[in-house]
């Protein structure tokens, strides 16, 4: 099968700040009114895209972030406040006052795009991969939303984190908490005929019930579908486990019973 490689997720940079300065006279990026307040104190800028896929000919929208601390919740940043605004490489992309970023026709698929700004000393710059117009892209971070599992036995845990990363790795966590991960491993994704495969090589939990082989298939930016899959279940004793034709437990060499896989359809969103 022909395996594409799978578009590098998004990256961000934060770094503190120093000192307040005046907007520059005749910045593109001068405040434009005289009641903007921009940060003017310690703290840290975080800019981001929204999506996060940059498509050739699409348009993203710039948003920007002040951190003053690790437990005050972000505030807001006009874009006339950002100075010394880049975006990479020229004429990849344009990038309008009120933040909406066009991306060129014919942008290099493949490149990196990458938007920098400044708010006081704090820099910060965000960057993801150009890809095709119609090329299916499913790396990021990615949510259950439903389930639908035959035989009719769901799981009665969620996978609340499938991340793909552009180098062709997945990981799966149920609940996350910091750093934690369930089980991860190396991913292939054929764009012809969606066909995918998730290969668990190590992990904190791997369920014994697992189904890697399956198909994939994007109905929009930020819902994926799939499907033939089973990603497990921390509470795997919700299966029953198999029965004979006299009502019997079927069990293994070791004596342990046998529990059905489900074959199940997900739907992820990000």
């Amino acid at each position: 099968m022909r395996i594409i490689a799978i578009s590098a997720v998004a990256t961000l940079s934060l770094s503190a700040c120093a000192t307040p300065e005046p907007p520059e006279e005749g910045s593109p990026n001068r405040p434009l009114a005289v009641d903007l307040v921009c940060p003017a104190g310690e703290g840290g800028l975080m800019i981001a895209l929204d999506p996060p896929v940059a498509r050739q000919g699409a348009a993203l929208t710039l948003t920007a972030f002040w951190f003053e601390g690790p437990h005050q919740p972000p505030e807001p940043v006009a874009l006339a406040c950002l100075r010394d605004v880049a975006v990479t490489p020229a004429g990849a992309a344009t990038l309008s006052r009120d933040g909406r970023l066009r991306l060129a026709a014919d942008a290099p698929s493949g490149t990196m795009l990458t938007v920098s700004a400044r708010v006081l000393a704090s820099q910060s710059s965000v960057s993801t991969l150009i890809v095709g117009r119609d090329e299916p892209v499913l790396t990021g971070t990615w949510r259950q939303d439903r389930v639908k599992c035959d035989p009719g036995r769901e799981p009665g845990e969620p996978v609340r984190e499938l991340k793909v990363t552009g180098d062709g790795r997945f990981n799966v966590t149920y609940q996350p908490f910091e750093s934690y991960v369930d089980y991860w491993g190396p991913m292939t994704f054929d764009a012809a005929t969606g066909a995918i495969v998730l290969t668990p090589e190590g992990g904190n939990f791997t369920p014994p019930l697992l189904d890697v082989e399956g198909t994939a298939r994007l109905e929009s930016e930020t819902r994926l579908i799939l499907e033939g899959v089973y990603l497990g279940d921390r509470n795997e004793r919700n299966f029953e486990p198999r029965r004979d034709d006299k009502g019997e437990w079927v069990t293994d060499a070791d004596g342990r019973p046998l529990v059905d896989r489900p074959v199940c359809t997900y739907e992820f969103v990000r």
